[in-house]
């Protein structure tokens, strides 16, 4: 594991670099000590389906804003196959200075990684990159940047409470063209 301020490695088939998350339950987590944020999701029990789920092409990316939240909580749409999509929601939170110091970072990147853990064991079962609208990662730095606070226990707990379907009527959209080609189709103010 080669590691920076700014730089990790990841490879499938190796122990995860990032922290140990509940062993026996699906969880979704945000980091942004790199410079391009990473999504863990630590499933137990990987299967050869989960790893598929997780390559899927990107139907829909949706950001929700508020006063608890921000920076936003991420919703993540992948198409698994004709009929269904896999929902990934995670919030845009990190520990507050890497927050700041991620938001002040300029950069022409709007790529985010997306890594699947074994939870159980802590390997790397799959992983990619996704490259998300760039305006949305705009306002996930704006919203870091104007907070005066940022409380990670509020703003789990106001994700806990909120459904997919309420976080994508509540968000800014977009739905992929083709490509991962993402266009706009419904922009929300931040709620209170």
């Amino acid at each position: 594991m080669n590691q920076s301020p700014h730089f990790v490695t990841v490879s499938v088939g190796a122990r995860s670099p990032f922290p140990a998350l509940p062993a026996d339950q699906l969880t979704v987590m945000m980091s942004l000590a790199q410079s391009n944020p990473v999504v863990i999701v630590s499933l137990p029990d990987v299967t050869d389906e989960d790893i598929t789920n997780i390559k899927a092409p990107p139907q829909a990316v949706a950001l929700r804003r508020s006063a608890k939240m921000p920076a936003g909580a991420l919703l993540l749409v992948l198409k698994t196959n004709e009929e269904e999509v896999w929902p990934i929601s995670v919030p845009f939170l990190d520990e507050a200075i890497l927050m700041r110091s991620w938001a002040r970072t300029q950069t022409d990147s709007n790529i985010i990684l997306l890594v699947l853990v074994d939870a159980q064991t802590q390997i790397v079962r799959a992983q990619r990159t996704i490259g998300l609208p760039p305006r949305l990662l705009e306002m996930v730095r704006q919203g870091i940047l104007q907070a005066v606070h940022i409380d990670q226990r509020a703003a789990m707990e106001e994700l806990a409470g909120l459904d997919d379907h309420t976080i994508w009527s509540q968000s800014t959209c977009w739905q992929d063209q083709g490509d991962e080609d993402f266009t706009m189709v419904a922009e929300a103010p931040v709620h209170p």
